[in-house]
C-alpha cells in the first residue's frame, strides 16, 4: 500500500533528492522506526562501555556498530564485555544478549525486566540482581 502511494505521487516530489533522503532518515536514525506498523530492523550490535553513568538507556555508555543509541528493540544484539559492571536497567525487549564480565543489575527501587531472544553467558564472570529485577529469555515477536 505505500508503495503504490509513493509511486502514485512520484510526479507531485520536486526531485527524486527528497525520496532518497527520507528513506536514508527512517533506515539510519537512532530509535526505534517503523516500517509499515512493524519495527524495521537496524542489526545493530550495541557494546557496553560504562563511560558516561550506568545508566542502561544512556548512549554514550554504549558504542554501536551503526549510529548512536542503546539496545531497544528487537533488532538490536547487546554485549556487556569483561570486566566489573554496575547497570540500571530500564525495561526493554532485545535481540541478543551476551555477558562476558562481571555484572550487577539494578534499578534503585523500581522494577525493571529486561527480556532478550537469547542470553550468553562467557564466563569466568558473576552476575547478580536486585530482587526487582528480572532477566527472561523469549522470542523477540517481529524480530529479525
Amino acid at each position: 500500500m505505500v508503495r503504490g502511494t509513493i509511486a502514485n505521487n512520484l510526479g507531485a516530489l520536486k526531485g527524486a533528492g527528497f525520496l532518497a533522503v527520507g528513506v536514508a532518515l527512517m533506515c539510519m536514525g537512532p530509535g526505534k522506526s517503523v516500517a509499515g506498523g512493524r519495527p524495521f530492523p537496524r542489526l545493530v550490535a550495541y557494546t557496553w562501555d560504562g563511560s558516561a553513568s550506568d545508566d542502561w538507556d544512556n548512549s554514550q555508555n554504549w558504542t554501536a556498530s551503526a549510529g548512536l543509541g542503546y539496545p531497544d528493540d528487537c533488532s538490536d544484539d547487546a554485549t556487556i564485555p569483561s570486566g566489573d559492571w554496575a547497570i540500571d536497567l530500564i525495561t526493554e525487549t532485545i535481540d541478543d544478549l551476551a555477558i562476558e564480565g562481571d555484572v550487577h543489575f539494578d534499578k534503585t527501587g523500581l522494577s525493571a525486566t529486561l527480556t532478550a531472544d537469547s542470553l550468553t553467558i562467557v564466563g569466568p564472570c558473576e552476575i547478580t540482581f536486585e530482587s526487582n529485577i528480572r532477566l527472561k529469555t523469549q522470542s523477540c515477536p517481529g524480530g529479525p
